[in-house]
């Protein structure tokens, strides 16, 4: 029996991981197909005695939605059902990664291996299977601007594999460590999405530096200069307006836009009344800003930024009790472990508003932080 729940427990783990995209994924019936794993594995799992924090975390979250949907319903939202969708399912996504990461005993390295292979052949026989594009490759992005990006399985519960195997063995050996790198630039080249490469830069430095700080010496500081500056002329070689944009945020469109928007929309919210502020414009809320006289007014159903995004639709009270979710998991780990768990959440949140529509976002975190809290206890 023990096996069974086990190879059932990473089956599901692997689908989700797989058919959850960068961005969203195919719709059936007014779901996404990683809505029905998620809500499968909580119906298998919910036989399990639930915690008394976890429950109190989840009833407020709802409370939350129930408070903002009355809010909704006066201003008269148009896509409440879509947003609430995607609200309700980060309830699923926390107890799935809650229980799994406590119940699961399968092996995360063998793990980690093959769904870094999975990934990459996906990707790679995208552009050639229409009926996996356009799975995994949201309509709006079916445009001739995005004819050569490519969307696939999230990377997100794969950079969390990578921290739980750095942390519980920081001495990793060199492939390890580059298959990771290469595994970064490769998904970088379909993908051409700069938070990603941010992120995944970030995590190697620090799982290398992690792996050797205290036999750290000055021939290990000379290779890293050099690796740095020769990814630096590597990447400036590279022909990509997404790089430009990076050293040149002030002529980057999309930097100006974000810049623009969210500093609009704080403007309209601090100007609200005070029951707007606390549970937010509602689920379904869009905002008419004004951009300039050459752009006209264009609709926001969602802010490229996290924090922003939960205070438009669900205010402060809906930003805290997001926030407490997110740090519940981490609250048992020491420093630095929280920091580097949180760090691609915070990252993502600051540099894109898709944080709060990715519930693999929660169940990577709960799922890894749980892990890991249980391998502390076994140890």
């Amino acid at each position: 029996m023990l096996n069974k729940k086990i190879t059932i427990l990473e089956l599901l783990t692997l689908f989700i991981a797989v058919l959850y995209a960068g961005i969203s994924s195919k719709v059936f019936l007014g779901f996404r197909v990683v809505d029905f794993l998620l809500i499968a594995s909580f119906i298998y799992l919910f036989r399990y005695k639930i915690n008394f924090p976890i429950m109190l975390l989840l009833f407020s979250w709802f409370l939350v939605l129930f408070l903002s949907f009355t809010t909704s319903i006066s201003y008269h939202n148009k896509f409440i059902l879509s947003d609430l969708r995607f609200f309700i399912i980060i309830l699923f996504g926390v107890y799935s990664g809650y229980r799994i990461g406590e119940e699961s005993n399968f092996n995360l390295e063998s793990f980690y291996y093959k769904l870094m292979l999975i990934t990459v052949l996906i990707y790679i026989i995208i552009p050639y299977i229409p009926s996996l594009r356009f799975y995994y490759i949201p309509q709006s992005f079916q445009k001739d601007e995005h004819k050569n990006t490519v969307f696939g399985p999230s990377l997100i519960l794969l950079n969390y594999l990578y921290i739980y195997l750095v942390l519980v063995n920081r001495k990793r050996p060199f492939y390890f460590y580059f298959l990771y790198l290469l595994f970064a630039f490769v998904i970088f080249f379909f993908l051409n999405s700069r938070m990603q490469l941010v992120v995944m830069l970030f995590l190697v430095a620090w799982s290398f530096l992690y792996g050797i700080y205290d036999k750290i010496k000055l021939k290990h500081i000379i290779y890293a200069l050099v690796a740095f500056i020769i990814s630096s002329v590597l990447i400036t070689m590279y022909n990509s307006e997404r790089i430009y944009g990076i050293l040149h945020p002030s002529k980057d469109s999309s930097f100006v836009y974000r810049l623009i928007s969210n500093s609009l929309f704080l403007k309209k919210f601090n100007h609200s009344g005070l029951t707007t502020q606390l549970f937010g414009f509602g689920p379904g809320a869009t905002m008419n800003l004004h951009l300039n006289d050459w752009l006209g007014t264009i609709p926001f159903f969602i802010l490229d930024n996290g924090p922003l995004t939960i205070l438009m639709k669900l205010g402060w009270f809906g930003l805290l009790i997001y926030l407490l979710i997110l740090y519940y998991p981490v609250r048992k780990l020491n420093l630095h472990t929280k920091f580097i768990l949180l760090f691609p959440i915070i990252i993502s949140m600051a540099l894109t508003g898709h944080i709060l529509y990715n519930v693999l976002y929660v169940f990577s975190l709960y799922f890894i932080s749980f892990r890991l809290q249980k391998q502390k206890n076994i140890q």
